[in-house]
């Protein structure tokens, strides 16, 4: 299987600093390769549109780096060099019937911090039925969204970008499945598991993919810059070089006096 190879002032080469060979990838490396060799083909369709594609790229990093382990080194070295190399963002809500429940706000809380999540940013608000439509636009023509829009304005909602590495697939996990009666029976220990009551009163929301994240962190968070977090700020988080403030749950820099 060969790994199409990009130009030599792509998007890829500017954020990698190398230019990649084209070689056959070992047995073991196909199920990750193929993923990569989606986040090229998806590149090249974006390339019109620079600032775009940045963003984009940076959100699939992970995967991308671990495809294109350098000749020398094992997938293994590889895959370890990776994890503690890129970050991910992901975007995070804990709906009303949660932040209403003091223990159970807490427990999820914790399962955050346990889990190694980094909180970039923290919101807590009551969405209004304008934000609640433009965020589950995708809904709008299905029977439950009236009844989804109606509880999301009900209460307060605490809402966090997280980072970790592969930040995105282990909030989902934790979640367990969108549909309660589900969870409770595939996925017992999950936050959904747990806490979920409903398939709308499910506890939490979590980005399903890069794009989403990006999009979604854009409607809760205007003024967040994407590509200045990981330019200026990433490195911080990576090493440790942060605090985790109780009071506002949010992790913050440690600047030098």
């Amino acid at each position: 299987m060969n790994f199409e190879i990009l130009g030599e002032r792509s998007l890829i080469t500017k954020f990698f600093g190398t230019q990649i060979q084209g070689r056959q990838l070992e047995e073991k490396k196909k199920p990750v390769c193929e993923q990569a060799e989606v986040i090229v083909q998806q590149n090249k369709h974006m390339s019109n549109n620079s600032d775009k594609s940045e963003l984009w790229l940076r959100m699939n990093t992970t995967v991308f780096e671990t495809a294109v382990s350098w000749k020398h080194e094992s997938y293994e070295i590889a895959m370890q060099r990776n994890v503690n190399k890129s970050l991910q963002l992901t975007m995070a809500i804990i709906k009303p019937h949660i932040t209403k429940a003091p223990h159970a706000l807490k427990k999820i809380h914790d399962i955050i911090i346990t889990n190694e999540f980094y909180v970039v940013k923290r919101r807590i608000l009551v969405m209004t039925e304008d934000l609640a439509s433009s965020f589950y636009a995708e809904h709008r023509n299905k029977f439950f969204y009236n009844r989804l829009v109606t509880f999301m304005c009900s209460g307060s909602s605490e809402v966090y970008i997280l980072a970790r590495w592969d930040a995105i697939k282990v909030w989902r996990e934790l979640m367990g499945p969108t549909k309660v009666y589900q969870a409770q029976y595939t996925a017992p220990d999950s936050i959904r598991g747990s806490f979920g009551l409903s398939d709308t009163r499910n506890a939490t929301h979590g980005s399903d993919s890069p794009e989403s994240a990006l999009r979604e962190i854009a409607i809760f968070f205007p003024n967040f810059d994407v590509n200045k977090w990981f330019d200026e700020e990433e490195k911080h988080f990576i090493g440790g070089n942060v605090t985790l403030c109780p009071e506002q749950f949010v992790h913050q820099i440690n600047r030098v006096m």
